[in-house]
């Protein structure tokens, strides 16, 4: 499914095959982060026998050599990779975590997934209250065993087809916060027009680094973006930094 340019945002499912509404799936197989197609347009010039594609910091430097006529555009076409999209939701099952997209739960949630090459999966999460919001954190004991993804990426599901769950919670916490932290995410949210972007990017991503999964669920509807290790100017920077404050953990990004 293929949402207009102007946010991805979509509206909850509603479906009792999915979740009840607590969030909560009716199966371990259920995906946490459905399938929404997006589409980007990258800009790229073929002239004679040259061709070459043009970063957007770029553009006005090839506008000028070569003329904005020369200048086309390339539309393409983006969305959630299955074995990512079985490998994020399992870590969230693990975290013993809501559905977010099929009901609304009553209460703006902002949620953070962090899973990283080098440490320990994290998951912050922000609700927002009447008067205060509620923090909650959660750290996993250990990586799911990687060869499970090699799995995936061969289309088989078997060791994730489980209702049990394969890690412990190691550590995890919750306490009232200000809802201007709240306030503060979703003014980042609006001013990068981050609903915006396609939620996923079909592009190769390192080995070194970490999987960034931001869902954003409020009365309006449900959005989520995951990226691999953006920059620290990227508005998902910005707001994970927050929330690492916010929560007082000392853990790494990356």
């Amino acid at each position: 499914m293929v949402f207009g340019q102007n946010t991805y945002e979509m509206e909850f499912v509603e479906d009792k095959n999915i979740s009840d509404k607590s969030g909560k799936p009716i199966s371990e197989k259920i995906t946490y982060l459905p399938e929404i197609w997006g589409a980007d347009t990258t800009k790229f010039i073929r002239k004679d026998n040259y061709f070459r594609m043009i970063p957007d910091f770029q553009l006005e430097i090839f506008i000028k050599e070569f003329g904005a006529e020369n200048i086309q555009d390339s539309v393409n076409y983006h969305c959630i990779w299955e074995p990512n999209q079985k490998w994020y939701s399992r870590y969230l099952y693990e975290f013993n975590e809501p559905l977010l997209y099929n009901y609304y739960l009553g209460r703006e949630i902002i949620r953070f997934t962090l899973l990283r090459s080098f440490d320990k999966p994290l998951m912050i999460k922000i609700e927002k209250r009447k008067d205060s919001s509620l923090l909650h954190y959660k750290i996993l004991e250990k990586q799911l065993d990687i060869e499970i993804y090699g799995e995936l990426l061969n289309k088989n599901t078997k060791r994730l087809d489980v209702p049990e769950r394969f890690l412990a919670i190691e550590r995890s916490g919750e306490f009232k916060i200000s809802n201007d932290i709240i306030l503060q995410i979703m003014s980042i949210i609006s001013k990068s027009k981050l609903k915006n972007l396609p939620p996923s990017l079909n592009i190769l991503e390192g080995e070194d680094g970490a999987a960034w999964i931001l869902e954003v669920h409020q009365e309006t509807g449900y959005y989520y973006i995951e990226r691999w290790s953006p920059e620290k100017d990227d508005a998902m920077y910005k707001i994970a930094e927050i929330l690492i404050e916010t929560g007082k953990l000392n853990e790494k990004l990356y």
